[in-house]
Formats: structure tokens, C-alpha cells, sequence
């Protein structure tokens, strides 16, 4: 018996880093001495940028080019105060951090471009109350567990992680976790729509003031069962009240629910399995064989076989082509991107 299970994890560029012109400088993201002697990324310029420790030092700054890469132990931040960062192509998260490191908002406004989220943290204010950052006019896409982190030590100020309603969430199909000291505010999200999942504990809190679906939720390690829930229903449930921000009049719809859902993705399939074997304390395997094939099939994912849950699994890697969702006003191609398709072959 064979499964496959088809995962989205990063676009062609990143795979083939070669492609990635990398800036080896810091600073200004305008400056010329930032990109080593030379100039910012002009219109109509289609390479590929991998950052360094790029800050927006202006009140508002455009940043031109095809995709800017905030890579594994890069940043994207800013040195003013209230500045607007207007991009004209796509910015990725791919293992670096986008911060707010002064001490008024910090917008990201992408004009219908992708935020592609793969990997990364979200970084609202370090550990400094009233750092606000805003995400506006963007399409969120990718497959990552994002890090949603901020403010300072006292609950009272834990600083906003905005996403703000011109933002589309149903190309995202990761978790977002707010864990650490943040107030994740997201937009209206329909039940059709629902596509990512999120993970509130410790000091972050949510905002329920919007209607949000999510393929799954979870509270202080507790798994929310699928359902629709006003905020005083997930309190009757045990939820904490300090993981709210406000009354909140929204209403928290759970597609999954599933215990076997160890990758929050809304579904229960092999991917969850691996989740499992990295770490076991995540949840209890008699779950993920109870939930097996349940939940709905994620835009990140395609299953074509169910496996015995005892069974060995031996991987091979396959390549597979698909065209991502256009993030431009304007329709145009995107670029390919590639998904990698684990081949198991079952005993």
C-alpha cells in the first residue's frame, strides 16, 4: 500500500538558493551601501533578494523588485518612528524575523501582494509595550508554524500583532502561535475560507472582536473540538480568560477539532505522523489512529491512501509542479513553485 502526501514547504527560489541574490550588508533598506555599493531593486527588476538586517529608517519607504527573502537569520525592521514600508513585490518568511524595533506602528502594506509566512517569527514590539505592527492589502500564503511575539513582561502591555481586514488568509495554510507576550489581532474569516489554524498560550493573547473560522484552535495545550464558539462558551470550556483581548463578540468556528491533528492543519494524514515521531509529548498516537483520514484536505496536502497506523513508513522523495495563487492586482504569473511529495511505502 502507498501513500502520498504532497507538501507545499518553499517556493523554487528558495530551493534553488543560487537564484537568491543575497545582501551581505546592513542598514537601510534604500541605501546603497546596504546593497554593497550599489542600488535598491528599481521597477520593473525581477530578482530574487535574500536579506541581511534590512531597517526602514524614513516615515515611509517602497521597496521595488519581484520578492524580498527574509531568510534564517536575517531581519526586516525598522528605526523610526511610525514608518510605512509600501512593498511593490512579494515579501517572504523563510527562518528570518520581521520586527518592530522602535516604539510606534510599524505598517507593511503590500498592495495585493503575498506575504508568503513558511518560517519565521512575527516579532510586534522587543519586549517594549505600545510596538505595534501591521499587516494590510496582502495575500498570506505558505505553510509555516509562525512565532507571533511581543511586548513586555506585564500582560497589560503586550503589544498588537495586526492583521488588519484588507489581508486574504485562505492561501495560508500554517499555525499561527501566539505564545509570547502578544496580542494577535486577525481579520473576518468565513467558514469557506477557513484554512490555517492558530495556538494561544502562556502570555499571548487573541482577539475575538472579528467571526474567525480556523481549521483548528488551541488554548493552553487545550485542542478546541470542532464547532462554533462565542467567546464565554470557550471560557465555559476552561479557556483562560487572559487569552482574550476584550469582550469580543466574535465567533470562534473550528473546522477540525481533531486530537490527531498534531501539524494544526486542520487535517489527520502522514504529515502528522512525522509531527509525532519528532516529538512524541506532542500528543498520544491512539489519536492520530482514531483520527485517521479525518477533516478536510488542506490546499498543503493530498492523500490517496490510508496506512495501517502500526505500520512502518519508508520515505522517497518525489518533485512535483504547481502555480501558486497570483498576489498582484494585475493577474500576472507568478512564479512556480515546487512541492515536495513523500512517497510511503507501507509494510
Amino acid at each position: 500500500m502507498v501513500v502520498l502526501v504532497c507538501v507545499s514547504l518553499t517556493s523554487l527560489a528558495q530551493l534553488a538558493s543560487a537564484q537568491i541574490l543575497a545582501v551581505t550588508s546592513n542598514g537601510d533598506i534604500n541605501a546603497g551601501t546596504t546593497w554593497d555599493g550599489g542600488v535598491a531593486p528599481t521597477a520593473g527588476d525581477t530578482n530574487l533578494w535574500g536579506t541581511s538586517n534590512f531597517t526602514v529608517r524614513t516615515g515611509t519607504q517602497t521597496w521595488e523588485g519581484q520578492e524580498l527573502i527574509v531568510q534564517t537569520g536575517g531581519r526586516l525592521g525598522t528605526n523610526t518612528a511610525g514608518p510605512t514600508l509600501t512593498m511593490n513585490g512579494d515579501l517572504t518568511l523563510d527562518g528570518g524575523t520581521i520586527k518592530n524595533l522602535n516604539n510606534l506602528n510599524f505598517t507593511i502594506d503590500l498592495q495585493g501582494n503575498t506575504l508568503n509566512l513558511n518560517s519565521g517569527t512575527l516579532d510586534s514590539g522587543d519586549l517594549n509595550p505600545d510596538r505595534d505592527l501591521r499587516i494590510q492589502n496582502a495575500v498570506l500564503a505558505g505553510n509555516g508554524t509562525i512565532a507571533v511575539e511581543g511586548g513586555d513582561a506585564a500582560a497589560a502591555n503586550r503589544s498588537d500583532f495586526i492583521f488588519e481586514n484588507t489581508v486574504d488568509t485562505s492561501a495560508f495554510t500554517g499555525t499561527l502561535t501566539a505564545l509570547f507576550r502578544t496580542r494577535l489581532f486577525l481579520p473576518e474569516v468565513p467558514v469557506e475560507d477557513a484554512s490555517f489554524g492558530i495556538n494561544v498560550g502562556g502570555s499571548g493573547g487573541i482577539s475575538l472582536a472579528n467571526n474567525l473560522a480556523v481549521m483548528s484552535a488551541q488554548f493552553n495545550n487545550f485542542i478546541v473540538p470542532a464547532g462554533s464558539y462565542s467567546q464565554s462558551d470557550l471560557l465555559g470550556l476552561g479557556v483562560n480568560v487572559n487569552r482574550f483581548i476584550g469582550a469580543g463578540s466574535g465567533i470562534l468556528t473550528v473546522v477540525s477539532g481533531l486530537a490527531g491533528d498534531f501539524d494544526l492543519d486542520g487535517d489527520v494524514n502522514g504529515s502528522d505522523f512525522l509531527q509525532w515521531q519528532r516529538d512524541t509529548s506532542i500528543g498520544d498516537l491512539a489519536d492520530w489512529q482514531a483520527d485517521y483520514g479525518q477533516g478536510l484536505p488542506s490546499a498543503a496536502t493530498a492523500i490517496t491512501a490510508v496506512p495501517e497506523p502500526t505500520s512502518l513508513l519508508t520515505p522517497s522523495i518525489a518533485l512535483c509542479l504547481t502555480l501558486p495563487r497570483r498576489s498582484r492586482w494585475t493577474q500576472q504569473i507568478h512564479r512556480k513553485q515546487l512541492r515536495i511529495a513523500w512517497t510511503y511505502h507501507l509494510g
